[in-house]
């Protein structure tokens, strides 16, 4: 007799095709870790349901030692050149199934691929000067020396400068200039922003201001063997030439040009490691915003953000100064401040807008904006206007900067200085 066979039903719910990950975000660095020793990374994935599921991700970071963190982001600091160059961080995206799907037992699968692994991070990590011991000012040796060569030559001829005999502060404006020190040697700075250009109030009256440059001091280890470029900034001009049809020129110091009328911004004052480039800045000292024509002032400098004029706004550590458009924002990115610039100010306004704004041009339609002032990030710019209500704005102010490591006994000051930028370098005692 053959045995009896016993079934039991049991409702299942078997998914074919499993679910499948992919990256939609790849990590990469976010921060310049020469300059900041951190950084943030961020990595995104999806999963892609065939049939359709319920499961979750999950993140872990990762390297050669194992897990660092979870999540989308990670942030690593204090990374050195010694402990950390050349270190190689991924993320892994692991999903996680669910069991059960409205009462019903069910096989959710895992994904075709988990865990996946994003692309490779490794960390590029600069060198960062720092002093172990300070040398001794008066001690004779070549540390104690305290001597810089600077070239082009300042305009009273000096080629190198000795500051064991006193304060240095005689050097021509709208020049980069390339200091080299003779041996390693601490230098006090004090940076101070060009004005801004005044614009001209068409009654006969007092003209304008444009806004106050802005200061900033610190004390700066220039290391033997390296170069630092210095540039000082210059007061804002006014155009004054209605017949030309065109701005002004613009000088390295980056103010930004004015309209009609209106005041050019006033130059950053800054000091730079090997190049004058924004990511190798080390003390700024931001311009002030140009002036409108009619009574509109322009907006300081300031330190970790320049001052706002109407409806322009100043420079900030992250970003340029929005420039305060008339009408067609989309043509007029040219008002905004950028990396070490001030925006322009808007001109007078043709009939026909599709042929944009010149400057000087029908001079009864649109009177000029002012100029945004230069700095770690510039300031925007004003727009031209009418006489009527609201009228023409001035430029907003640029932003100052403190390297957060390469500068000790950092400050920031708004100047009441009448005129150019400039610069003073002291002996440490």
């Amino acid at each position: 007799m053959s045995p009896l066979a016993f079934h039991r039903k049991i409702q299942t719910n078997v998914r074919l095709n499993p679910p499948n990950i992919s990256y939609v975000t790849q990590p990469e660095s976010t921060a310049t870790i020469a300059h900041l020793g951190s950084t943030t990374l961020t990595g995104v994935a999806t999963v892609n349901f065939v049939n359709g599921g319920i499961g979750t991700l999950g993140y872990e970071w990762r390297d050669q030692n194992g897990v660092l963190g979870v999540g989308t982001e990670l942030t690593l600091s204090n990374l050195t050149a010694a402990d950390d160059a050349s270190r190689t961080i991924f993320q892994r995206a692991i999903y996680y199934p669910d069991a059960t799907r409205s009462g019903i037992q069910t096989f959710e699968p895992g994904a075709g691929n988990s865990p996946l692994d994003s692309d490779n991070v490794t960390l590029d990590i600069l060198s960062v000067i720092s002093i172990t011991s300070q040398p001794d000012a008066e001690g004779g040796d070549e540390y104690g020396a305290q001597t810089l060569t600077v070239s082009p030559a300042t305009p009273n001829g000096t080629t190198e400068i000795d500051l064991s005999t006193g304060d240095f502060s005689d050097f021509a404006r709208a020049v980069e200039y390339t200091l080299t020190p003779v041996s390693t040697v601490v230098v006090n700075f004090a940076l101070v922003g060009g004005r801004g250009g005044a614009g001209n109030s068409n009654d006969g009256g007092v003209d304008s201001p444009g806004g106050d440059g802005g200061r900033a001091n610190g004390k700066v280890t220039l290391q033997k063997g390296y170069s630092y470029k210095l540039i000082i900034g210059t007061e804002g001009q006014r155009l004054a030439n209605n017949s030309t049809g065109s701005p002004g020129p613009r000088d390295i110091s980056g103010g930004g040009l004015g309209s009609g009328e209106g005041g050019d911004g006033g130059g950053f004052t800054g000091l730079f490691v090997t190049s004058s480039t924004h990511e190798n800045a080390l003390l700024i000292a931001g311009g002030g915003g140009g002036a409108a024509e009619l009574g509109r002032a322009g907006g300081a400098a300031g330190g970790l953000e320049g001052a706002d004029a109407g409806g322009a706004t100043g420079g900030t550590q992250t970003s340029g100064g929005k420039g305060f458009y008339y009408s067609y924002d989309s043509l007029y990115a040219f008002m905004n401040g950028r990396e070490l610039r001030g925006g322009d100010g808007q001109g007078y306004r043709n009939e026909n807008p599709d042929d944009g704004w010149v400057y000087g041009e029908d001079e009864s339609s649109l009177f000029g904006g002012g100029g945004g002032g230069g700095g770690y990030y510039g300031g925007g710019a004003g727009r031209g206007d009418s006489n009527t209500s609201p009228g023409p704005f001035g430029g907003a102010g640029g932003s100052g900067y403190i390297h957060p490591t390469l500068v000790t006994d950092g400050s920031f000051g708004t100047s009441d200085h009448d005129g150019s930028g400039e610069a003073t370098l002291s002996k440490v005692s």
